[in-house]
C-alpha cells in the first residue's frame, strides 16, 4: 500500500514539473511577439533560417495527436501502451511550441505579414483546442 502511494506522490509530482514547465514555455511565446514583431520587413538571416524547420516541425504534433486515439484503443489489452498515450500527448504539445516558435522565427526573418500568418495562428488555436490533456484514471485502492 505504501509503494502504491509513492507512485502516486511521484506521478503527481512528475505531473506538476510537466504543468510547469509548459506555463514556462506559455510565457515565453506570449512574449515572442514584443521581441521580435512582424513590421513587415526582412530581418536578420539567421531567424529565417532556424524558420525554415518550421514546415517539418509542423506536421510532428499532427502525427503525434493522431497516433493518440490508437494507442488509448490498443491500451484497452496493453496498459502500458495507454500510459504511453499521455506521453505522446505531451510530447505533441511540447512539439506544438516549437512549431509555434520557429514559425514566427520565419515570419518574422522573411518579412511575412497579411494572410498567411492569420491562417496560421488560426490553425494553431485550433491545434490547441483540440489537444487538451486527459486526466489519468485514479487507481483503485486494493
Amino acid at each position: 500500500m505504501a509503494v502504491e502511494s509513492h507512485s502516486v506522490d511521484a506521478k503527481s509530482s512528475q505531473s506538476k514539473q510537466v504543468a510547469i514547465a509548459l506555463l514556462l514555455v506559455a510565457v515565453a511565446l506570449l512574449i515572442l511577439p514584443f521581441v521580435c514583431r512582424l513590421d513587415g520587413k526582412p530581418h536578420a538571416d539567421r531567424e529565417q533560417f532556424v524558420g525554415r524547420f518550421h514546415p517539418l516541425i509542423v506536421h510532428l504534433p499532427i502525427g503525434l495527436i493522431l497516433l493518440v486515439p490508437l494507442l488509448e484503443i490498443v491500451g484497452r489489452w496493453r496498459p502500458a501502451l495507454r500510459e504511453a498515450a499521455e506521453f505522446v500527448l505531451v510530447l505533441s504539445v511540447f512539439s506544438c511550441f516549437g512549431a509555434v516558435t520557429l514559425g514566427y522565427l520565419l515570419a518574422y526573418g522573411s518579412g511575412e505579414t497579411g494572410a498567411v500568418i492569420i491562417r496560421s495562428e488560426m490553425s494553431l488555436l485550433s491545434m490547441f483546442a483540440t489537444s487538451k490533456t486527459r486526466t489519468p484514471p485514479s487507481p483503485i485502492a486494493a
